[in-house]
């Protein structure tokens, strides 16, 4: 176990500096504690149910700068057994309605309403 000193006091070839060496891990390689930490409990029995991403549209910045800012959080749901409760409307959210898909039926205003221009091959073609 480590010894009671406190950061400054240790050195650096002591156990709070240097990294421990991680089998088949390389230097700055992602260990992926997250999906570890999931792995485990489902082998202890746990049911790995779902895997949520949480995007965070304003991330903390990071010391680092070989790399980009994560910007997202995984958030796991986990049953303990294959038959179990969940409430799917608590979770439901009123949604934003800004109106575009009225566009989509009545034409584009970027192309001045000329979906009757398009004929119905060069729609089903994707076109």
């Amino acid at each position: 176990m480590y010894s009671r000193k406190t950061q400054s006091q240790a050195s650096f070839a002591n156990e709070f500096s240097k990294p421990k060496n991680l089998l088949n891990y390389k230097n700055k390689d992602l260990i992926g504690t997250p999906w570890q930490l999931a792995f485990a409990l489902r082998n202890g029995g746990w049911y790995l149910r779902q895997d949520i991403i949480w995007h965070k549209p304003n991330p903390m910045p990071e010391s680092v700068r070989d790399r980009c800012t994560k910007a997202h959080e995984y958030i796991f749901l986990f049953a303990k057994s294959v038959r179990y409760y969940f409430d799917y409307s608590a979770m439901l959210e009123v949604a934003k309605w800004d109106g575009w898909q009225k566009n989509i039926y009545n034409g584009s205003v970027k192309y001045g309403n000329s979906t009757s221009l398009l004929t119905n091959q060069q729609i089903h073609k994707g076109g």
